[in-house]
């Protein structure tokens, strides 16, 4: 593993000195190395306890189609929509993210 993490810590050290490396081959290269300390970390850290009441929430009330803590899951529709939204704004071009 530490193998692996020299070998891109490496690689990301001469992409980023070096004008001849595209910039997509720099992003791939962080990318890299952030997936691999992400993996490490998920192999490597015990999980943490959690308390067995932290799932019940306050609202326990089923108003609509019987779904658990119906409100809980509607306050997410905002979230949903705002998503939604900005990627169709991307896809038509108002909202375009450049280099």
């Amino acid at each position: 593993l530490l193998l692996i993490f020299g070998f891109l810590g490496a690689f990301c050290y001469y992409a980023a000195g070096n004008p001849q490396v595209k910039k997509v081959e720099k992003i791939g290269a962080m990318l890299a190395v952030i997936g691999a300390l992400i993996l490490y970390l998920y192999f490597a850290v015990p999980p943490v306890p959690q308390d067995k009441e932290y799932h019940n929430f306050a609202d326990k009330r089923c108003l609509c189609c019987k779904v658990p803590n119906t409100l809980d899951v509607a306050s997410n529709i905002p979230f949903v929509l705002v998503g939604l939204v900005s990627l169709a704004l991307q896809a038509t071009g108002w909202l375009l993210i450049e280099d």
